[in-house]
């Protein structure tokens, strides 16, 4: 689900980008920065309202404070700003579609409790 907030689209955006360049799984991201793996995926997907500290946690585990994270690339963030940014980034991120192959590549299946009420972690 894509968010409606600049802000927080910005957030989802950066946390996911930083997380497929430093090869990190969401769980270990989340332990890094001492959040819920549950609140790390609801950043990732835009629906999160995580404090300032919140950022700034996860900030640090990638080296940028939370003013970086939350800097919109733009209104929309569309994929031509997407693209733009990571040809500022490293060079195995030559373009979107590498990014998003990296992401799927990290991105980890989410499991549930046998009723299927709850997720739980691997």
């Amino acid at each position: 689900m894509k968010s409606t907030s600049p802000v927080r689209d910005a957030l989802r955006v950066n946390v996911l980008f930083f997380r497929a360049q430093l090869g990190l799984s969401q769980a270990v991201l989340a332990e890094r920065a001492g959040i819920s793996r549950a609140l790390l995926s609801s950043i990732e997907r835009g629906t999160a309202n995580p404090s300032i500290d919140t950022i700034a946690r996860i900030g640090a585990v990638f080296g940028r404070d939370a003013g970086f994270l939350i800097t919109p690339i733009n209104a929309g963030g569309s994929d031509e700003d997407i693209v733009r940014r990571l040809n500022d980034g490293p060079e195995e991120f030559a373009d979107a579609d590498a990014l998003f192959a990296v992401l799927e590549e990290v991105r980890e299946p989410m499991r549930y409790s046998k009723r299927g009420r709850r997720p739980i972690s691997a």
